[in-house]
């Protein structure tokens, strides 16, 4: 959509969101303004609902709006968002707002707080995934050694299993507990309001859960296994894929060197897997009018709810992150509400969007779109 109003930034959303109008929707009324977005089913269709419904109701936004499509999202977004991002930054656009995927809307979903709120992505964590590889001299099974590469490759994964990453409650993580602390009993607000002196014992209690430990800390996690291929040869090589969500503050060169340093063993490598690796993603700021404005269309999703809008690290991937060097703009948030049930959906069986739901989204998309005008 292009903007009328001259020199302008221009509004971008990015992410796989989706959702389309149910029966009986009314149309909606309002666009989206300069948003590059990248989307992917469900809610791909409820963003292009909104725009469509703007452009009839005749809307003109003062901001061009870019919705970006990639086709691989789910395997790093290298050849279309990083290519869509590349192309518009050398064409000069400086995106107001950036949104994607990535935060969500429902009840329990954070540690501790158990009505619905509502979490917005303003960061996300790296990733990478490293290739350890232990080799020992091969032969029959009936004489093996005193080292065997079976036997070297599980002594690693167990010393990396048992020597964590420290947890730490900083950054986006203690950004999102002080913005609980306003909806939680008195006894957690005494504990917020004095992280000073409190802050290892919210983080134990935070680390109670894998969720609530995963935004405290890089998580490591052994994920694929490779070695021999019958049952009386010793293998002279065996390898793992270990995979690593890397915290703000961390990096792909930190964590590789303390990964090689915990396996402690000059007879294991330990090296990139083939796939694409990324650093945490900048922080966004939630002081700015594109945070007020996200925040304020999801409030409106649910009117006279009085919605807690918490900002959070997501865990996971999103396009968004090649958005991180351009802009401090960059945010992420499903338009969708979860029930009970949805988060186990996702990406698994009987996936799902209520046709009320799908109306939702559209009414925020069209929510959002007009109020970038304002930015």
């Amino acid at each position: 959509m292009a903007g009328h109003r001259s020199g302008a930034p221009a509004r971008g959303a990015h992410g796989p969101h989706g959702c389309g109008a149910g029966a009986g929707a009314q149309p909606p009324r309002v666009a989206a303004p300069a948003v590059l977005r990248r989307h992917r089913g469900r809610i791909r269709l409820s963003v292009l609902e909104a725009v469509e419904g703007l452009l009839k109701a005749g809307y003109h936004p003062a901001r061009t709006i870019y919705l970006t499509f990639g086709h691989d999202e789910e395997v790093s977004g290298r050849y279309g968002a990083r290519a869509i991002v590349a192309k518009l930054v050398a064409e000069g656009v400086k995106p107001a707002l950036v949104l994607d995927e990535g935060g969500f809307m429902g009840a329990g979903i954070i540690p501790g707080l158990s009505r619905r709120a509502a979490l917005v992505g303003i960061a996300e964590k790296g990733y990478v995934s490293l290739r350890v590889k232990a080799e020992a001299p091969g032969g029959h099974s009936s004489m093996p050694g005193d080292r065997t590469a079976i036997g070297a490759l599980a002594g690693a994964i167990v010393r990396l299993e048992a020597h964590p990453f420290p947890m730490a409650l900083a950054g986006p993580t203690r950004g999102m507990v002080e913005a609980m602390a306003p909806y939680l009993p008195f006894p957690r607000r005494f504990l917020i309001a004095n992280l000073w002196l409190t802050a290892p014992l919210v983080s134990r209690s935070l680390a109670q859960s894998p969720l609530g430990a995963a935004l405290l800390h890089t998580t490591t996690a052994p994920t694929m296994l490779q070695a021999g291929i019958k049952d009386n040869v010793l293998p002279p090589e065996a390898s793992a894929v270990v995979n690593f969500r890397i915290l703000p503050g961390e990096t792909i060169a930190s964590v590789t060197e303390r990964v090689r340093r915990v396996v402690d063993d000059s007879r294991i490598s330990v090296g990139p897997l083939d796939s694409v690796p990324a650093d945490p993603s900048p922080v966004s700021d939630v002081a700015s009018p594109a945070y007020r404005l996200v925040a304020g269309t999801i409030e409106a999703m649910a009117p006279g709810e009085g919605l807690p809008v918490i900002p959070y690290l997501v865990m996971g991937g999103t396009d968004s992150k090649y958005w991180g060097a351009h802009s401090d703009r960059v945010f992420r948030f499903l338009a969708v509400p979860l029930a009970a049930g949805d988060e186990k959906r996702i990406h698994g069986v009987n996936e799902r969007v209520a046709v009320a739901d799908l109306a939702a989204s559209i009414g925020f998309f069209t929510r959002l779109i007009r109020g970038v005008d304002k930015l």
